[in-house]
């Protein structure tokens, strides 16, 4: 078996978009309306350009600013353009949003009279951050864990329905939900707790399990940061 426990510190790293850098995680189960909340500005743009503004040559230091033709904007100004700056170095990780033409879903961060981007750890997509964000614009309370499943990399076949079983340490109770068609499953309605999150397969067996605590209950050193909700993404990296 494969456990994975939610052990690590919240730092705010940088983060590329559509595609994860090889950079260190430190918080992999960080979910969309956190991003959402921590930012001042959502928005899912069209990159059209970017200009480079040199800080420091000898230490290879950029600031790189993007420019955005922004096509739905989920939260701050609603704008038709945007331009959101991220650092460059060769020692941090960075935003990098592509190609002219490339579209990409923003968190940007107000610092300075500027919106910049960063770095979270994530298998996440661009479809799914939208499909709990906009959830999230109806007034869809936050799931306590929910997340995707990559049937491609797990190796399933999609002719049946996948289940997620979480169960609470402490009492031994199992929870049971669906993925839906593109690999999303959500628990709404759990109580704090520590809970082991597996995919529930027909035949039983399972390699992978995310070992998590929700809420301030169990405080040990294993748990030095409790979550509120968490976003589990399946096959485990």
């Amino acid at each position: 078996m494969r456990l994975h426990s939610s052990i690590a510190p919240f730092i705010t790293i940088l983060f590329l978009y559509g595609g994860v850098l090889a950079c260190q995680c430190t918080d992999p189960f960080r979910t969309p309306y956190e991003e959402f909340n921590d930012s001042t500005a959502v928005f899912v743009g069209v990159v059209s350009g970017h200009t480079d503004n040199i800080i420091d040559a000898p230490n290879h230091v950029v600031e790189r600013t993007f420019q955005f033709k922004v096509e739905e904007t989920l939260k701050g100004e609603n704008l038709r353009n945007r331009e959101v700056t991220t650092g460059i170095t060769r020692d941090i990780c960075y935003v990098g949003f592509g190609a002219v033409g490339s579209r990409s879903l923003v968190y940007a961060y107000g610092r300075r009279g500027k919106l910049h981007a960063y770095l979270f750890c994530s298998q996440r997509s661009m479809a799914v951050d939208l499909h709990f964000l906009r959830g999230r614009q109806r007034n869809v309370k936050e799931p306590r864990i929910y997340g995707v499943i990559n049937r491609e990399k797990l190796g399933e076949s999609s002719r049946w329905p996948l289940q997620i079983r979480a169960v609470d340490e402490s009492i031994g109770r199992k929870t049971l939900t669906n993925a839906d068609k593109s690999g999303r499953f959500a628990f709404a309605d759990l109580q704090d707790g520590v809970y082991l999150v597996r995919i529930e397969r027909p035949d039983a067996s399972s390699n992978e399990e995310y070992r998590i605590r929700l809420g301030n209950v169990n405080k040990f050193d294993e748990f030095p940061h409790p979550k509120q909700s968490v976003f589990l993404s399946f096959p485990i990296r």
